[in-house]
């Protein structure tokens, strides 16, 4: 299957947005580690696997693999966060306490897969019918 241009400016975002975490990943917040690092890539990947998926007879078969895929990005990434470091760069109250709760088992990765399939499914939905709207055949 030939990827289109989209997808292909698509993955090259997300590996541009993955390098830019990694060289940033000791000056983030909380917060914009949540965002840039987790948000983000799983809206991009989803986008792709969704996609993909909408033009393939093997829609979910694809988005099964692509929620792997996601798992698997998140395990590697988790394992080289220095959390303490992030929850020092969060500027907090007094009040107010953040904490990443370290004891990541499968029950969270089975939930970044599960994430990532339902939103690869929506949007492939979504891509199927605008495609039917479009050929009159909806």
């Amino acid at each position: 299957m030939k990827f289109r241009k989209i997808e292909l400016l698509v993955m090259i975002v997300l590996i541009l947005e993955f390098i830019a975490c990694f060289l940033m990943l000791n000056h983030l917040t909380i917060f914009q580690y949540m965002l840039f690092v987790q948000v983000v890539p799983s809206v991009l990947l989803a986008t792709i696997a969704g996609n993909i998926a909408a033009r393939s007879k093997y829609t979910w078969l694809i988005l099964v693999v692509f929620g792997l895929i996601h798992m698997l990005m998140m395990f590697a990434i988790l394992r080289v966060t220095p959390m303490t470091l992030i929850e020092k760069n969060t500027i907090q109250s007094e009040t107010s306490v953040f904490a990443f709760n370290r004891n990541l088992r499968l029950g969270t990765y089975f939930g970044f897969f599960l994430q990532e399939f339902l939103l690869g499914a929506f949007i492939a939905t979504i891509v199927k019918t605008f495609r039917r709207i479009k050929q009159g055949t909806f």
